[in-house]
């Protein structure tokens, strides 16, 4: 039997915690629209590359005080933006 990956996550006092690596399935993976006043529209995504749970040192499920599991996920941001043509540089392409 294989054991589950293990990270390190800190929790929001910055005690370090033991964290167990959570297998997921992505259910929707949206765009967030900004339309700023110099004319230009961005688009943001956050996808989650790793999602973690918190151990206690028994390596029971932490839990914060609100009684929450903590969580830590890692990910990336996507930004895609269309700016206006007389925001580009000069001889841009």
């Amino acid at each position: 039997m294989t054991e589950k990956p293990m990270s390190i996550i800190v929790g929001p006092d910055g005690t370090r915690y033991q964290g167990e690596d959570l297998d997921f399935e992505i259910k929707a993976e949206g765009w967030s629209i900004y339309s700023l006043s110099d004319g230009t529209t961005l688009r943001v995504r956050v996808v989650a590359q790793k999602i973690s749970r918190a151990l206690a040192p028994d390596g029971t499920m932490f839990h914060k005080e609100d009684g929450e599991p903590l969580y830590n996920v890692r990910f990336q941001t996507v930004v895609s933006a269309a700016i206006p043509e007389n925001m580009l540089a000069k001889g841009a392409k």
